[in-house]
């Protein structure tokens, strides 16, 4: 490991304990007057992040939006991709209580909360991270599945950040059997389905804004073997800093037909359905698009995308 990089990792660790002691203590006022000016500041920059954010939402909306348009929305991501960063500090004090006052369940997700146990899906859209905390203070339990940073001092921080609603963590690397575990004891497992897994890694190419986009295919499989529901929720923010968590219909394997990927293009679809009702809340700045399937011309991807080998996939359930 190079000097550079362990003098970032460790700079990067002393800003989020700065941040832990310093954050929770401000007002909900200037959390979100603080996570407006920082987005904004991050959307003039002019670096590689903010390409891939236009790439992105050039290759979702084409010429059905004016610039003006898209760039109101990439702000708005930034802005709220900020606020979720803020929060997660914030909310560490008094969590309970804050919870309880800030996020709200509306009808259609009350209306989900019976359908347990269940395999639970949500996207990087409005604030997950608080989301998952909320979902596990007022109906437990619930694991999550997460991915480690490359930073280890700030991931066992965000690990610890994570856990304050009683909202339990498990890491891709051996997930599957504390997720049936979760499953027998009749509670959730949630995971974040809009990211990018390669073919050999279990993923599936599934048509997102009408481009492929290779996505997890363990939802599905879950589905099928276990017979159990796929729940969706989302956590969206208004003008005055409070939440309110929304469900879509869910998704029943007996239900719906039994074949290679449908249950995975339901998903992306309905994730799809979730960003375009509030694409400012979205994190457009992730490289979505990251592989090119076989057969599909390089144009119609962003810059940043490369064409991907099929091989033969795994046959364990990847989490």
């Amino acid at each position: 490991m190079s000097f550079r990089r362990i003098a970032r990792g460790v700079g990067e660790a002393t800003l989020a304990y700065i941040g832990l002691a310093i954050i929770p203590f401000l007002s909900r006022r200037a959390i979100l007057r603080t996570a407006r000016c920082l987005g904004a500041l991050a959307f003039r920059i002019p670096d590689k992040t903010r390409r891939i954010a236009f790439a992105n939402i050039d290759l979702a909306y084409g010429s059905s939006l004016s610039q003006d348009e898209k760039n109101g929305i990439i702000k708005s991501s930034y802005q709220s991709f900020a606020l979720v960063l803020l929060d997660l500090f914030w909310f560490a004090r008094h969590t309970k209580e804050r919870i309880r006052l800030y996020v709200k369940l509306d009808p259609s997700s009350e209306g989900v909360r019976d359908v347990k146990p269940s395999v639970s899906v949500t996207g990087h859209l409005g604030n997950w991270e608080i989301m998952g905390q909320a979902i596990a203070l007022f109906d437990p339990p619930l694991l999550a599945v997460a991915s480690h940073l490359k930073n280890s001092m700030t991931d066992r921080l965000l690990g610890k950040l994570r856990k304050g609603g009683s909202q339990m963590i498990a890491y891709r690397e051996g997930a599957a059997r504390e997720a049936v575990r979760i499953l027998k004891e009749g509670g959730r497992v949630a995971l974040l389905l809009d990211q990018n897994v390669a073919p050999l890694m279990g993923g599936r190419f599934v048509s997102f804004f009408g481009v492929p986009v290779s996505m997890s295919s363990a939802v599905e499989r879950l589905a099928i073997r276990t017979g159990l529901p796929v729940t969706f929720a989302f956590c969206i923010a208004d003008e005055d800093g409070r939440y309110r968590i929304y469900s879509p219909p869910a998704i029943m394997p007996g239900e719906v037909e039994h074949g290679e990927g449908i249950i995975t293009q339901a998903v992306a679809r309905i994730l799809e359905d979730a960003i375009r009702r509030n694409p400012g809340s979205w994190l457009w700045m992730y490289k979505r698009w990251k592989y090119i399937p076989p057969d599909w011309p390089r144009d119609k991807f962003p810059f940043y995308a490369k064409p991907v080998k099929m091989k033969k996939k795994r046959e364990a359930v990847e989490i």
